[in-house]
């Protein structure tokens, strides 16, 4: 059997603006257990490095 591993996730939620106009957001941790944790195919690193500039480190399985 398969067994995952709880991760915590830092949800973001604008809360409101600032003065000028620009959103305001606060920071909340959440903790999803059962998450299959894997890692990335040489193909999905390359494509994401070049799409966004960031490296892809892991794939996460997070159920519904």
């Amino acid at each position: 059997m398969i067994k995952g591993e709880t991760i915590i996730l830092i949800e973001k939620t604008i809360t409101g603006k600032n003065p000028i106009g620009e959103p305001i957001a606060t920071s909340q941790e959440v903790e999803v257990e059962d998450v299959l944790i894997g890692t990335p195919s040489t193909d999905a690193v390359v494509q994401d490095m070049d799409l966004y500039g960031k490296r892809l480190a892991y794939v996460l399985g997070i159920p519904k």
